[in-house]
């Protein structure tokens, strides 16, 4: 006898189970079923992994669902494709808030319908005269139906046991599982408490909705119920992976096949650009047979439909990425704009035969219009064909910590201890990776059991799904609807979302496309709309050159701020040491700079620059890595390897690269014999084809696609051109469209480059940083405290006349109901600076100016007297505080712009060799920083030890510190709000650690 367990929650369920896939069908194997169900509740996100896990354990898997219906838990079980579709109806019913137990009755053909005994109705109307009754309603209908026999306690499950047998309905074993282990019944307590916002006092939890073994099961049902479960796992034939969807076919006002189409229009297209030498002939003869063959017509026509739009609508596109830019037939119909044949790009790596999967066509748009392109799609071919993709968001380490902290009340300063010490590289590690890596991670969890135990708990939910969202770019096309082949869900925007993760799709061949949004390309727009306004230049995204040498110097400086992909420290670091001076140098640049091949960029600038002699295993290797200092780089390098040595088809040597990329040991000793068999055919020596075949191994994982890092580096060169030609044009751009994180760098920068920011004016600024003369103008927008209706206020009530003085603007915009905190923001920030100097007086006198306004003003802050008739008051008199004054501009603007307290003290630090905040991120060692003390936060640490987290500032930017209790107590009496200190420390780049040594106040520097 065996037993298939049928109802069965996984964390897909969300925050309804603390069951990870992954443990299910291992504690199912060392149970020995060999037949396993997944029932989650209101979701099929997990399917696909359930799946293919069970495949990969050699498990049969069964496919189901629960249901809520009319307060009845439903659980259906998929015992054919007809089933499933009906599972897929009732799905749409459920969505659409419109499923009731006759919509089941009408669509449960290969469907098994179980209906649990723990049903909370169910236990409360048991003893009602009229149960059976009620029962029948539910049952009646449904061609398979089953009582379930949850493990209720022996008397109710006795009772439950007799009514069904009296009246004729099959019992079978049904135990809840929601956990592997009893005391894991803690980790669901956890996600319920998450979900209600409870706090727990225990942490240890038995429960018995765990995974039983069939010994334990034999405890508690019947054998005939047991058995019940194999017959019912017997009766499925259904495959979950098969091809359900279809290639959408696009329609064309010629009335030619699509085939037909793409061949005149892409051919058309080649003419015009004037690309009709034999090579180019030859090339769109090899890929539109390819194309035609696999059936890919449409999807290059769909693709170009919607860039045609976009570009037509005046939404900027990219140029390509991804191995599409390797396409000439892209590249003709303007989906790509690199011609594939001048950089040598391989088609075969973008699509060939032997390659039977679908293309893979990824489009950028500027991120503020990408949505409109999608509402194009779904209107052009209707929104039952179109769907965006749900994506799910597990418990990493940090969120399991902060949750953990929540629901066990622990305090806040004990998480943050944690928390803070995760830096942006480790993000991705789990709780047992940090320990293992982070030193001062495990430092602070070996210190006290106390903080193991926070550690611990949070290790229970990693892992776990937590709540689903939307993919960023991923859309999903159909020819037909997608309710019926695929599990959606509705958002609150009456947005279809496939429940399938992104990377499921194309195992039932559903046509996934990436319309990624990129705020890159919304900067250039705008860069290039600032240039004509200033300069009447008219520039467009597509002819702006990216082989110039300025754009190219401008790169190697390292003063990349706001170009696409070079922001980074670790990408400036690398700059600094590969120093492009051509094109080719910042496409090898953004395919070496990851990690594995990242060394290699120490080797590439050596032999680029003389500094490093090398040779060739094989004189056929010469032309293929001469591009790249004999460094083997991209992955197109390998296949034209396999392929000139080996004898490899170009498609051949792409499934070579694709193994070695997976690491597939029975295809890599396969292919191995192949390349050595197939070079010594082509009259190479044995022992020189086994070393060229472990070269390519050995490297060819860290290979990137050239076609890729080629359509990248020319946004990326782009960018540098406009920069590099338009500076303040470009600045203003990224400062108006750039992300808190960069700001400080970005103004630093600028600092370094000698370009001019300037504070708000309140008679100028708007609501984005505008280019005045030499300088840069802070907007009124950006000033904290200041909403967008804020500043639209002062520009409309500014095309009436300049504000001539401090109470003729509080007077003109009393209409709009500015409170006194609205207008401190904009004297802190500065924005009267140009009519009035003293901060301080504009300060004191807000009471006097919404007086004013009020005497002259009816309550809607409407004139109903002249100012001249009423004489102004007085501007208050009072002396400024500089520091004040400048801590306040940083407090509203984020930065100083009018000055900064350490130049006032500059002659004192002059002479000691310090690095600024913005530029710690890009250094490595030993450091001092001469800053000031925005916040100090004070705490102890569980052992009582004192600790603190401070905010310090300087003129390039600000950063959080921690000082730890032996550094706190040492240098306690420089631990002041205000003070001007030489901190002293140890910054380690790898884990964006400031480890501070030494805290001196500036007089004991001096002194000292």
């Amino acid at each position: 006898m065996n037993f298939t367990p049928l109802h069965v929650y996984s964390g897909y369920s969300y925050l309804k189970s603390g069951l990870k896939i992954v443990d299910y069908v291992k504690k199912a194997k060392e149970n020995g079923f060999t037949t396993i169900a997944l029932t989650d509740f209101n979701s099929f996100s997990g399917l696909p992994h359930f799946v293919n896990e069970c495949k990969a354990k050699g498990i049969k898997s069964i496919v189901g669902a629960d249901f809520l219906i009319e307060d009845y838990l439903f659980t259906f079980i998929v015992t054919n494709e007809e089933g499933y579709r009906n599972l897929l109806k009732i799905n749409d019913a459920y969505q659409r808030k419109a499923l009731d137990i006759n919509f089941v009755k009408n669509n449960n053909e290969g469907l098994i319908c179980i209906l649990g005994s723990g049903n909370r109705l169910i236990k409360e109307s048991f003893d009602d005269k009229d149960f059976a009754i009620k029962f029948a309603r539910l049952s009646r209908g449904i061609s398979k139906f089953y009582v379930g026999l949850e493990n209720d306690g022996k008397e109710y499950m006795e009772d439950m046991r007799s009514f069904a047998y009296s009246h004729g309905y099959d019992v079978v074993a049904f135990p809840f599982v929601k956990y592997v282990k009893k005391e894991d019944a803690l980790i669901l307590r956890m996600l319920e408490a998450i979900e209600t916002k409870e706090i727990l006092k225990e942490k240890q939890f038995v429960g018995d909705e765990y995974s039983y073994s069939l010994d334990e099961l034999k405890a508690i049902y019947k054998d005939e119920e047991i058995a019940l479960t194999e017959k019912i796992a017997e009766s499925i034939s259904f495959e979950f992976i098969t091809k359900r969807g279809a290639m959408l076919h696009y329609e064309n006002s010629l009335g030619l096949t699509s085939d037909e189409y793409l061949k005149k229009v892409a051919f058309e297209s080649l003419k015009q650009k004037g690309l009709v030498a034999k090579e180019y002939i030859d090339r769109f003869k090899l890929e539109y047979e390819v194309i035609t063959s696999m059936g890919y017509s449409d999807y290059f026509l769909i693709v170009k439909d919607f860039v045609d739009y976009a570009r037509n609508a005046k939404i900027t596109v990219g140029p390509g990425r991804g191995s599409a830019v390797g396409s000439l037939i892209s590249y003709a119909l303007g989906i790509t704009s690199c011609d594939p044949i001048k950089y040598n790009l391989i088609f075969e790596r973008f699509l060939n035969k032997e390659r039977q999967t679908l293309p893979d066509i990824d489009i950028d748009f500027e991120d503020v219009r990408r949505e409109e392109v999608v509402k194009y799609i779904e209107k052009k071919y209707g929104k039952n064909r179109v769907a965006k993709i749900i994506a799910i968001q597990k418990f990493g380490a940090k969120q399991s910590l902060g949750d953990v902290g929540r629901i066990f009340g622990y305090e806040k300063r004990d998480i943050e201890l944690f928390t803070k010490l995760i830096g942006k590289d480790d993000e991705k590690l789990t709780l047992r990776e940090l320990y293992k890596n982070n030193k001062d991670f495990r430092s602070l969890v070996d210190e006290d059991k106390y903080y193991l135990e926070i550690v611990s708990l949070a290790s229970k939910l990693e892992g776990l799904p937590r709540q689903s969202g939307m993919h960023a770019a991923g859309i999903v096309i159909n020819n037909g609807s997608l309710k019926d082949v695929i599990p959606l869900t509705v958002d609150y925007n009456d947005e279809n979302i496939v429940q399938f993760e992104k990377d499921f799709l194309e195992d039932q061949s559903f046509l996934k496309m990436d319309l990624l949004s990129l705020r890159n390309l919304t900067i250039v727009k705008d860069c290039i709309a600032r240039i004509k306004e200033s300069t009447g230049i008219s520039l467009d995204i597509d002819s702006l050159p990216y082989e110039d040498k300025k754009a190219i110097d401008l790169i190697a400086s390292g003063k990349t701020m706001g170009i696409f992909q070079l922001e980074s420290v670790g990408m400036r670091k690398a700059i600094k040491t590969l120093k492009p001076t051509e094109f080719r140098d910042v496409v090898a640049l953004l395919a070496l700079f990851r990690p594995g091949p990242m060394e290699n960029i120490d080797v590439y600038a050596a032999r680029k620059y003389k500094k490093s002699k090398y040779g060739y295993i094989s004189p056929v290797l010469k032309d293929i890595l001469a591009p790249t200092y004999g460094v083997m780089v991209y992955q197109e390098q390998v296949m034209q390897i396999a392929n000139e040595m080996a004898g490899f088809s170009l498609g051949e040597a792409d499934l070579l690269r694709r193994a070695i990329s997976k690491k597939d040991s029975k295809k890599l000793v396969s292919y191995e014999k192949k390349f050595i068999l197939g070079a010594v055919k082509n009259g190479f020596k044995e022992s020189e084809s086994k070393e060229v075949y472990k070269s390519i191994y050995k490297f060819g994982d860290y290979g990137f696609n050239l076609s890729h890092a080629l359509g990248y580096a020319v946004l990326t060169c782009r960018m540098a051109y406009l920069k590099a030609h338009y500076p303040k044009e470009f600045y203003a751009s990224i400062l108006s469209n750039s992300n808190s994180e960069n700001f400080s760098n970005t103004i630093s920068e600028m600092k370094a480059l000698k370009l001019c920011i300037l504070n708000p004016d309140i008679n100028v600024s708007t609501d984005t940083y505008l280019v005045k003369g030499d300088s840069i103008v802070f907007p009124l927008s950006s000033i904290k405290g200041i909403m967008s209706m804020a500043t639209n206020a002062i520009m409309h009530e500014r095309a009436n006349g300049p504000f001539t003085d401090f109470f003729d603007f509080v007077v003109r915009i009393a209409k709009y109901k500015f409170n006194s905190k609205v207008i401190m923001s904009l004297i802190d920030a500065g924005a009267f600076d140009n009519i009035t100097r003293s901060r301080a007086s504009l300060r004191l006198s807000i009471p006097s100016a919404l007086n004013y306004a009020s005497m002259i003003g009816d309550n809607e802050g409407e004139m109903l007297l002249d100012m001249s008739m009423f004489p102004k008051p007085k501007l208050a008199v009072a002396k400024d505080d500089k520091l004040f004054d400048l801590n306040k501009e940083f407090d509203v603007l984020g930065l100083m712009i009018s000055g900064s307290p350490l130049q006032l003290v500059k002659n004192n630090i002059r002479d000691i060799k310090l690095v600024n905040i913005a530029e710690i991120s890009s250094t490595s060692g030993n450091i001092k920083v001469a800053c000031i003390f925005r916040s100090i936060k004070s705490i102890k640490t569980k052992k009582g030890k004192p600790m603190a987290f401070a905010m310090i500032y300087d003129d390039s930017g600000e950063m959080e510190i921690t000082i730890f209790d032996n550094v706190y107590e040492t240098y306690y009496s420089a631990l002041k709000k205000n003070a001007i200190v030489i901190i002293s420390g140890y910054y380690l780049k790898t884990k964006e650690s400031f480890s501070i040594t030494e805290i001196n106040k500036l007089e004991d520097v001096n002194n000292g």
